[in-house]
C-alpha cells in the first residue's frame, strides 16, 4: 500500500537518510481543498484536481518529509512532489489522524480508531476498547512503538500503550469532568492535553498539571519540544515550563512552527508567519492564496517564505433579501465583511471595524449589489428596515465567497418571516 511506503519513507528521513525534505506550508480550507505555499509560490489542490478524495479536510498530520491528509474516508500523502494514491482505512467518515515515525499511522473514525504500519491497518472498535456509548473522538496523537492518546467528546482519555487499552475520566485520572479536544506527543514522547485552565501532562503514572494558554483549540510541538497553542486571536509558545504570548488579529485556528523556528498560523482570514516580531499575512486579496478561511495547519522543513503582497482584481456580490414567505426585504441596511460579525448591541454595524467591510441598502425588490469588492470569503449581516438588531446569514462559505475579478450572485438570501411578524 503507498501509504504504508510512504510512511516508511519518512521514517528513513527521521532516522537521518540523505534525502531532504521539501520547504512547505499547507492549510486545510473550510471547503475548497488544500492549499500550499512553497518556494514557487501558493497552489491549490482539490478533489476536482484529482489529488484529493474529498474538499472537505478532516485533519492533518506531519511525519518526516510527508502531510498525510485525511479527507472523506481516505487519506492521503503528499511530499511536496506528488500525492500518494487514497487509501481507503475502511472504518467510514475520518474524523481525526495522527502519526509518529517510529509508531505508524493512527486514524480515527466515528466508530473505531485504525493503526497502520508495515503489517498493514489494525482497527480496534471504540467500545471495545472502553469508550462509552456514542462517543466520538475529538483528538488524536500518536507516540513511539504504536502508542496512541485520543482524547473523546465526553471528557475522557483513551490510552493504548501497544499492547492494552486504559481509559480516564472524571474520578479515575482526572479530579473533574473536562471537555478536552486537541492532544499532542512531543517528540521526547511527552503527551500534553489542554483544559480549560491549561495544560495536563502525563507523569510517573499520574496526569499533572502544567501553565499553559487557557481553553486552547489547538496545540502542536515543534522540534525543539516548544508548545505552540492557539485559542481565539491568542496565540502562545510554552518552552521549558515558561509561557510567552503573542496576540494575533483574527481568530487563529491551528498554528505551528517550522525548523527555522518562524510560526505559521491558519486563521479565518487568511495565512499568517510569525518571524519573532510581529506577524505578517496574505490573504485573497493580497496574493494567489485561493481561499482565505483557512482551519489547519501542516508546516515541511523550513516552510516558505510569504510572496510579496500584490492586489488582485476586485469584483462584485449581489443577491437579494427576501423572508421566508417570498416577500422582499425591502429597504434594509446590509453589510459584508472579511471575517465572521455579530450584532454586540453597541450602536455600530458589526462590519464596520472589520477587514474588507462594505455597506449598502437593499431596493423595493430586496435586491443589493456590493461592487468593488476585493477577493475574499465575506460574510453577510442584515437590519430589516425599522429594526434595531443584526440578522447573521449563515450559508455555504463558496455562496459569498468572491475570487479576483469575479461578478459573484449569491442568489435569493431568505430571512424567516417570523422575524418580521414579531415586530
Amino acid at each position: 500500500m503507498r501509504i504504508r511506503a510512504a510512511l516508511a519513507a519518512a521514517a528513513l528521513l527521521a532516522a537521518g537518510a540523505p534525502a531532504r525534505a521539501a520547504d512547505m506550508v499547507c492549510a486545510s480550507t473550510s471547503s475548497q481543498g488544500l492549499v500550499c505555499l512553497d518556494s514557487a509560490g501558493f497552489k491549490q489542490f482539490t478533489r476536482r484536481g484529482g489529488q484529493l478524495p474529498d474538499d472537505r479536510i478532516a485533519d492533518l498530520a506531519v511525519c518526516g518529509g510527508t502531510v498525510f491528509v485525511a479527507a472523506g474516508e481516505a487519506i492521503v500523502g503528499f511530499d511536496g512532489a506528488a500525492f500518494t494514491p487514497p487509501a481507503t482505512v475502511g472504518r467510514g467518515l475520518l474524523e481525526r489522524i495522527s502519526c509518529h515515525e517510529k509508531g505508524g499511522l493512527w486514524a480515527a473514525s466515528q466508530t473505531a480508531i485504525s493503526h497502520n504500519d508495515e503489517a498493514g491497518w489494525r482497527h480496534f472498535d471504540l467500545a471495545a476498547a472502553g469508550a462509552p456509548r456514542n462517543a466520538r473522538v475529538r483528538g488524536i496523537a500518536a507516540g513511539p512503538g504504536g502508542a496512541m492518546w485520543a482524547t473523546l467528546g465526553d471528557g475522557h482519555v483513551l490510552h493504548f500503550d501497544g499492547k492494552e487499552w486504559r481509559l480516564f475520566r472524571a474520578g479515575q485520572g482526572f479530579r473533574a469532568k473536562h471537555a478536552f479536544g486537541p492532544i499532542v506527543v512531543d517528540r521526547a514522547g511527552q503527551v500534553w492535553l489542554p483544559f480549560a485552565k491549561g495544560l495536563y501532562t502525563w507523569k510517573k503514572e499520574k496526569w499533572e498539571q502544567e501553565r499553559g494558554l487557557a481553553a486552547a483549540n489547538f496545540i502542536s510541538a515543534d522540534l525543539g519540544n516548544r508548545l505552540w497553542l492557539s485559542s481565539g486571536a491568542r496565540v502562545a509558545v510554552v518552552d521549558d515550563g515558561r509561557m510567552r504570548e503573542i496576540p494575533t488579529d483574527h481568530n487563529t485556528r491551528a498554528v505551528a512552527a517550522d525548523s527555522s523556528g518562524a510560526v505559521w498560523a491558519a486563521t479565518e482570514f487568511g495565512l499568517a508567519r510569525y518571524s519573532g516580531t510581529a506577524w505578517e499575512s496574505r490573504q485573497m486579496h493580497n496574493s494567489d492564496l485561493a481561499d482565505n478561511d483557512l482551519m489547519l495547519i501542516a508546516v515541511l522543513g523550513r516552510g516558505a517564505a510569504l510572496p510579496p503582497p500584490v492586489a488582485q482584481a476586485k469584483g462584485a456580490l449581489a443577491g437579494r433579501a427576501e423572508w421566508s414567505d417570498g416577500k422582499p426585504i425591502a429597504e434594509a441596511d446590509v453589510q459584508v465583511c472579511g471575517v465572521r460579525a455579530f450584532d454586540f448591541g453597541i450602536g455600530k454595524g458589526p462590519c464596520d471595524d472589520k477587514p474588507l467591510a462594505a455597506k449598502a441598502t437593499t431596493n423595493a425588490a430586496g435586491e443589493f449589489r456590493f461592487a468593488g469588492l476585493a477577493p475574499g470569503n465575506y460574510h453577510f449581516v442584515i437590519r430589516p428596515k425599522g429594526g434595531k438588531r443584526w440578522i447573521r446569514f449563515a450559508t455555504d462559505p463558496d455562496r459569498l465567497k468572491v475570487a479576483p475579478g469575479e461578478a459573484k450572485n449569491a442568489g435569493p438570501i431568505a430571512l424567516d418571516a417570523k422575524i418580521r411578524d414579531a415586530k
